[in-house]
């Protein structure tokens, strides 16, 4: 649905003599590509459809050697229990996607997804019984804003306390 969006607003352009060339902008052409054969429904879904799945976010920390060596935040890490016919290589390919989406200006799912960031990188691998999806950023301050939309978004609200039991 959201490629035949582009299509359209491109016709529309063209249609209309504003537009000199029938070429999408970059960011559109980028999403194409990166969401080709993906279905739409999942093209459109964010990370927070996996919020079930989500055993943990890790803040990472990344050693930086200038004069003296400190550590500094870099993103997360989050651990995705595997589901029925899920693999890493289409993992990847969805979150790919939902960059790409997310540069093109599409909506993500909630205002506090951590790939709607400028200068983020991803990468998703394999563990034994699941899958880590690593967001990163070499920009200290879009590495923090990862690491908060992460915890917001899949770290459980904290329990409520328990009222105060009175005797009898």
């Amino acid at each position: 649905m959201l490629r035949s969006l582009f299509i359209l607003a491109g016709a529309a352009m063209v249609a209309s003599g504003c537009a000199e060339s029938a070429a999408p902008p970059p960011a559109a052409a980028e999403a194409a590509r990166a969401c080709a054969g993906v279905p739409d429904a999942q093209a459109r879904a964010s990370l927070i459809d996996l919020r079930h799945d989500v055993e943990s976010v890790e803040p990472v920390r990344e050693t930086a050697l200038v004069k003296a060596s400190f550590t500094r935040s870099g993103g997360v890490d989050i651990r995705v229990r595997a589901g029925p016919g899920m693999t890493a290589q289409w993992l990847a390919r969805l979150v790919e996607c939902h960059v790409a989406l997310e540069a093109a200006g599409a909506v993500c799912g909630t205002a506090e997804c951590p790939l709607g960031l400028a200068r983020v990188a991803t990468s998703v691998s394999s563990e034994p019984t699941g899958f880590v999806i690593a967001i990163r950023s070499d920009d200290i301050a879009v590495a923090r804003e990862i690491t908060r939309r992460s915890r917001l978004l899949f770290d459980p609200p904290p329990a409520a306390p328990m009222a105060a039991q009175r005797g009898p």
